[in-house]
């Protein structure tokens, strides 16, 4: 069970390659929540789009540990996290790869 979810902060994360798909707002957060009672952060990125009645997520990604150790890996997995390139080269050599299995 998740409860407890409060946003710390939004990063600045470079998003701008995924933020141009169909009207999907992009934003990377630091995130405290609980776990089943245990208390974790989260560096996520959610993808949301607007609907008549509310918001939907359409993608939620990141990674989440203990907080009471997540400054031992934490700062790493970040740097991993962060290097992910959303930039529009990098999306298009990934299809392309994608499709060169097919």
């Amino acid at each position: 069970m998740v409860d407890n979810v409060q946003i710390l902060r939004y990063t600045d994360t470079d998003v701008s390659g995924i933020s141009a798909f169909g009207g999907i707002h992009v934003k990377p957060m630091e995130v405290s929540l609980k776990i089943n009672g245990v208390p974790v952060i989260a560096y996520l990125t959610v993808g949301t789009y607007d609907i008549y009645v509310g918001t939907v997520v359409a993608y939620l990604w990141g990674f989440y540990g203990p907080a009471a150790t997540i400054a031992e890996d934490g700062p790493i997995m970040k740097q991993v996290f962060d290097s992910i390139r959303y930039d529009q080269d990098y999306l298009a050599e990934c299809r392309r790869l994608m499709k060169w299995g097919d």
